[in-house]
């Protein structure tokens, strides 16, 4: 098959479903078992265009994890209000295949058996170091992380785990729980080490 002919697509199309279909593999197979052939059968491509376009495995999944552009949007806006602004944008993201919730493919993604470490590594940095970039106050990177841990446990419970109460929760009251322990993470300490969410009463 031609590069300008295959499905009758153009190449740039081509490459953007490789890699689309390569990302919801990961997303919920171990990247062992996500292979160039099985990628190529999803994608209604032969084996050799994949590498054709893409050269190694490996480079193919740099692509198909690069979730830049879902954490820039995701990100986007004042620090303040940030945690309920990530936990309602996440919640109302549609299960597979028709949608992908980029914290809970980056937790798997990132486990995933075989998975290269430094390729584990960057997949962290794309989300927490980003994070970590927009906060004010010391220890900026441990609370990224946190902050972090809080998101990506309460996606595992509700999309892994289908835990029954936060699965069933709208997106508006999954935030009321989740968010001010994020937002706490977000804030600035206080000159006394407290966050500001303790200064309300908590």
């Amino acid at each position: 098959m031609s590069e300008a002919t295959d499905d009758s697509g153009r190449a740039s199309d081509v490459r953007f479903r490789i890699v689309d279909v390569t990302r919801r593999l990961l997303a919920w197979a171990p990247y062992n078992d996500v292979g160039i052939r099985l990628v190529a059968r999803e994608a209604g491509v032969s084996p050799s265009l994949v590498m054709k376009y893409f050269g190694s495995k490996e480079n193919l999944v740099i692509q198909a994890t690069d979730f830049s552009d879902e954490f820039t949007e995701l990100l986007a806006g004042p620090v303040d209000g940030l945690a309920r602004r990530i936990v309602e944008s996440l919640a109302v993201i549609p299960e597979a295949p028709e949608g992908t919730d980029p914290l809970g493919a980056l937790l798997f993604i990132a486990g995933s058996r075989g998975l290269p470490v430094e390729l584990r590594h960057a997949l962290l940095d794309q989300f927490v170091s980003r994070l970590a970039g927009l906060l004010e106050g010391p220890d900026a990177q441990a609370r990224a992380e946190v902050a972090c841990a809080i998101l990506v446990g309460g996606s595992v419970m509700r999309r892994t785990l289908q835990a029954p109460v936060l699965g069933a929760l709208e997106a508006a009251s999954l935030a009321d729980r989740i968010a001010p322990l994020v937002q706490a993470q977000l804030d600035p300490p206080h000159d006394d080490g407290s966050r500001t969410a303790q200064r309300n009463g908590e």
